[in-house]
């Protein structure tokens, strides 16, 4: 019986190291959630915003979120504002605050954020036209 147990318990924290890394492919590139969920009130993800591309313009219902460019340069939209980014530089994005990431660049854009509060099902995607 524990063997059973043991055996169990190890095929789960497997299927835990699978599951951390989830990857959403859009238009413009793909978001990889690194850590935490909806429910636990924090989330880590990494952006990847392709050559050329840019991100829907958007806002958020939750609580702040911090955007650090890990690799590339590129524009970050917000509010009225676009500042240029490199890797290092770090944003706060404040609750309801409409932004997005523009790549300009020949090569990838990828940012980490962390965000606190509400999760995805509370962005309002807002018309860029």
């Amino acid at each position: 019986m524990a063997f059973v147990t043991n055996f169990v318990l190890f095929a789960v924290q497997i299927i835990k190291l699978f599951v951390l890394i989830i990857k959403k492919m859009t238009p413009w590139g793909f978001l990889e959630i690194l850590s935490g969920s909806n429910s636990d009130g924090h989330k880590l993800t990494k952006i990847t915003v392709f050559p050329g591309r840019q991100m829907s313009l958007q806002s958020y219902d939750g609580g702040p979120k911090h955007w650090f460019c890990v690799k590339g340069t590129g524009q970050a939209h917000i509010g009225n504002f676009y500042i240029d980014i490199c890797i290092s530089n770090r944003l706060l994005i404040e609750r309801k605050q409409k932004h997005r990431l523009i790549n300009e660049s020949d090569d990838v854009l990828e940012v980490v954020e962390v965000q606190f509060g509400c999760g995805e099902e509370n962005i309002c995607q807002n018309d860029d036209s």
